[in-house]
């Protein structure tokens, strides 16, 4: 069915941390559940942040959206193919 995958296919995602102010910082922050996530943009719009998420695995795009402590998924919107964000 559309925006569904396979369960064989979930994997787990992390989003990293960067910061480069007195030396290297890279930190994972979070994981979330994923089907083969192949490409992400940041999206910001009216002071909130987003994430759009492609799925290699999967026929949609998810969207998270940062609640001020994490990314929760907000969204899913319907894609063909997850080579990238559509």
């Amino acid at each position: 069915t559309k925006g569904e995958a396979a369960p064989s296919t979930e994997t787990t995602s992390s989003i990293w941390r960067i910061e480069d102010d007195d030396g290297l910082l890279v930190e994972e922050v979070q994981t979330f559940r994923s089907f083969g996530a192949h490409g992400v943009a940041h999206i910001t719009s009216e002071g909130s942040h987003y994430l759009a998420v492609s799925m290699y695995y999967a026929d949609f795009v998810a969207i998270l959206k940062w609640d001020g402590s994490r990314f929760e998924e907000h969204q899913r919107l319907p894609c063909e193919g997850g080579g990238g964000i559509c």
